[in-house]
């Protein structure tokens, strides 16, 4: 069955803009908001002939041919579960309901459940690429029945961003969709941090005012560092004010967020697989706010100056290094959770649709896509020989900067954490040894050996 007809609930910017995106692809949209101004206003946009108004939700049901599909563009929490709560009322068996929001993908597989008690299907989309790409084309990953998501795939196929294909592909069952979501903005804040800290150096230690700089990120955005968010780097940096100052150096440094990477966090806890350099890059954005703090303990612990020397291509490679680190955590934790929760996930698709649309979009994508087809590597990326090989020159300049901003009283979490990890995970021998024998000594919680299969307690001293 072919849907030509969709419904639209929520038209904030998002919403909106992607009405006009569903609408500019040949779908006629049926659209409500509590607000009638904002239904005028999408109407009087270029894609607004394609555009009918619904009274409420019970004239947006009637006014849309079955099976019925309902875009779903809400705050997340409450608001999602009262509008889907009005739907269910009048919806039918067969029908699609489809939460394009940044919902918590728990909320999500809930919302599934409640609705499948009716016969209605429900889709958690995870859309990514900002206000521009829900309108020229976001990257869009859905979770849920897949019986549901193929009655929606042309649609998403139409509005998606397109690098060689469309960038959506299928997800998987329940709420993988806005897990995926929810770890593609973890791995977008490590990647902001990291960004950052790269920045702070330059800055600090190397002395490079803001047009030096806009020169060295649009530089590296010719290379393998090559991303949307490196781009949009290099012209934040040309930005000036009336007086001929510099905007950058004008805005407060203290970062705010909307909650994914702390779900993001919450989640691989839960799990059991660590992502230190996103758990960094969320603690960053926290301490940052702590003006009154740090102004009270500024250069009270200053070092002495170090003798250590780096140079621009050191702050290159070693940012390299510590991105492929931090999408190697990011792409574990999915893996993991698809394993812990039979979602079914292919990591090497992700890296496709990831390619175009969204805000991590970048050249790295399309090595990890050709890396992940091989199923050998789900469990690490970094196990992977080729990417070995892609690092291998910037962990050196990573231990180099990390080293240097130890001594020199930098904060780099991001990078500190991405090469924390890096050893870790490549180490044959930890010293967890010794902390087994401390839990079982003051809890006999037990170990295990190395020379025998089995748990065992010891009676320490006795």
């Amino acid at each position: 069955m072919k849907i030509s007809s969709v419904g639209i609930i929520g038209l904030g910017v998002m919403g909106a803009n992607f009405a006009r995106n569903m609408s500019r692809n040949g779908f006629k949209i049926i659209a409500f908001n509590r607000d009638p101004e904002k239904i005028s206003k999408l109407q009087s946009t270029p894609e607004g002939k394609n555009i009918e108004a619904a009274g409420d939700i019970i004239d947006l049901v009637k006014k849309l041919p079955r099976p019925r599909a309902v875009v779903v563009l809400v705050t997340a929490g409450a608001a999602v579960d009262a509008v889907l709560e009005d739907l269910l009322v009048h919806l039918e068996p067969g029908d699609v309901v489809a939460d394009l929001g940044n919902s918590h993908f728990k909320d999500t597989k809930r919302r599934s459940e409640r609705s499948a008690q009716k016969g209605v299907h429900f889709l958690g989309v995870g859309i990514s690429g900002g206000e521009e790409g829900a309108l020229y084309g976001p990257s869009l990953m859905p979770g849920g029945d897949k019986t549901a998501w193929s009655l929606m795939a042309p649609i998403f196929d139409a509005v998606a961003a397109k690098v060689s294909s469309p960038c959506h592909t299928y997800i998987g069952t329940e709420g993988s969709g806005h897990f995926v979501k929810m770890v593609h903005n973890g791995i977008e804040y490590a990647d902001m941090e990291l960004i950052a800290e790269s920045y702070n150096v330059m800055r600090t230690l190397m002395g490079k005012k803001p047009a030096e700089l806009s020169q060295i990120f649009a530089e590296w955005n010719k290379g393998p560092l090559s991303s949307f968010l490196i781009e949009i780097t290099s012209r934040i940096f040309k930005e000036k004010e009336a007086d001929g100052g510099y905007l950058v150096d004008r805005i407060l440094d203290k970062a705010e967020q909307k909650g994914t990477g702390r779900w993001t966090i919450e989640a691989a806890l839960e799990l059991g697989a660590a992502v230190p350099t996103i758990t960094a890059s969320v603690d960053a954005r926290i301490m940052s706010g702590e003006l009154a703090l740090r102004k009270k303990l500024a250069n009270g612990f200053k070092p002495a100056a170090s003798a250590l020397n780096i140079s621009i291509e050191d702050v290159h490679n070693s940012l390299y290094a510590a991105k492929v680190v931090a999408y190697a955590q990011g792409l574990s934790l999915i893996n993991r959770a698809s394993e812990t929760w039979n979602w079914g996930v292919t990591l090497s698709s992700l890296a496709s649709i990831w390619k175009g649309g969204c805000i991590i979009r970048a050249k790295l994508l399309g090595l990890l896509e050709s890396v992940l087809k091989d199923k050998d590597n789900h469990a690490s990326i970094l196990a992977d020989k080729n990417i070995q090989a892609e690092i291998r020159e910037g962990v050196p300049a990573l231990r180099k900067i990390v080293s240097l901003a130890a001594h020199s009283g930098i904060p780099m979490p991001g990078f500190s954490s991405a090469l924390y990890y890096l050893d870790t995970v490549s180490s044959s021998s930890l010293p967890m040894n010794l902390v087994q024998a401390q839990r079982d000594l003051f809890g006999a919680h037990t170990f295990e050996r190395t020379d025998k299969p089995g748990k065992f307690h010891q009676e320490w001293g006795k």
